[in-house]
């Protein structure tokens, strides 16, 4: 089975301003490597109380990756940074929910999606242990 992901580096300009986002979407093979997270179900948990599995992407290999440039909006810029945990959100925080659905819905990003998946063909359904 194959696998998408997706990385972001938000570029900014002189004026610190998000002007952009530098996409690389890479596609990985099975076995997918995980990471296990312990969570706290509610803010004030003294202690975590159930577990999540993620991919670990750093420590998979992808089989190929390509670059795109996303410009953001001039109407969806900002000059604020992303909020540290347990710290009020800034506009960037809801920003970049936005900035994600622009992304995904552009015909470039859908198409390196398409690209990879079949350039990769011959890995998906293949399992190496």
């Amino acid at each position: 089975m194959l696998h998408l992901n997706t990385t972001e580096e938000v570029i900014r300009n002189y004026e610190n301003t998000c002007q952009s986002i530098k996409l690389t979407v890479s596609v990985y093979k099975d076995p997918i490597t995980t990471k296990t997270y312990l969570v706290r179900e509610e803010f004030d948990d003294a202690e975590p109380t159930f577990e999540i599995t993620n991919p670990d992407w750093p420590n998979n290999t992808a089989l190929a990756s390509k670059e795109l440039t996303f410009s953001i909006p001039s109407n969806k810029q900002t000059t604020t940074y992303p909020t540290a945990n347990r710290v009020p959100n800034t506009e960037y925080d809801g920003l970049i929910r936005e900035w994600r659905t622009l992304y995904e819905s552009n015909s470039d990003y859908i198409q390196i999606q398409k690209d990879l998946l079949t350039e990769n063909r011959e890995h998906d359904g293949h399992y190496e242990s």
